[in-house]
């Protein structure tokens, strides 16, 4: 597998024998904040790996990857950032309006 995404900070430590045997050739993480980050990286980094791409929620209207310093972090260590939900679920793109509102339940990140 070229690259496999770690979605929960506890299953880093269960991924990397997976990567000495040389199945997963590259490791990302998603939906980690920056401790998390640096916690899986450090994991990875005891077997000679790093966290090599970060995946997390941003948009124009969300943009809590850029304020806590993970896309900071991105940069300075060569780590790919991929974003997803960057129209908001349709929000962003003028889909929705007072006559035809998106279900709360889905729009919960862009506050409608």
């Amino acid at each position: 597998m070229d690259l496999y995404w770690i979605h929960n900070p506890a299953d880093v430590a269960r991924w990397t024998p997976l990567l000495e045997s040389g199945r997963i050739r590259h490791v990302g993480v998603s939906n980690h904040n920056l401790a998390e980050i640096a916690l899986a990286d450090g994991i990875l980094g005891e077997a000679g790996f790093r966290v090599e791409a970060v995946q997390n929620h941003y948009s124009l209207t969300y943009r809590s990857s850029e304020r806590v310093g993970i896309i900071g972090h991105c940069r300075e260590h060569d780590v790919r950032f991929f974003s997803y939900m960057v129209l908001e679920q349709g929000a962003m793109t003028g889909r929705y309006s007072p006559a035809n509102p998106c279900a709360t339940a889905s729009c919960r990140s862009c506050g409608r």
